[in-house]
């Protein structure tokens, strides 16, 4: 056997010790969840609804979350999902998954961010 044929595997061993030791090193992040819903029951109006720790926010307009949520929206028109995902995103938000549920009309997006005092 050729020597340099045996040098490549066992480098690239070392390699992925040292890259499991460094993330050893390193405290896991710890994350904070949040939840928001588009609902609408039979014969009911559509809601809107932000729930994350500290509280939760529910609202018959989108506007209102995002209002309540430190966003400042100028017009009374509903802003698009793409106002709220960006505003989320602003705090620190991380769209995680988008679930919908088949059958009526609800929608919810979980988002995640690093908990106060911990590192990613």
């Amino acid at each position: 056997m050729k020597p340099g044929v045996l040098a490549v595997p066992v480098v690239l061993l070392l390699a992925i010790v040292a890259v499991c030791a460094l993330a050893a090193d390193r405290p896991a992040a710890t994350w904070e969840y949040g939840v928001y819903t588009e609902l609408q029951l039979p014969h009911s109006t559509l809601t809107y609804a932000w729930e994350a720790k500290g509280g939760g926010i529910s609202a018959l307009q989108k506007a209102e979350v995002l209002r309540r949520l430190g966003y400042n929206v100028s017009d009374k028109a509903d802003p698009p999902m793409v106002t709220l995902l960006n505003h989320l995103s602003s705090l620190g938000w991380e769209l995680q998954q988008v679930v919908p549920e088949p059958g009526r009309y609800r929608c919810q997006y979980f988002f995640r961010r690093p908990a106060e005092g911990t590192q990613r």
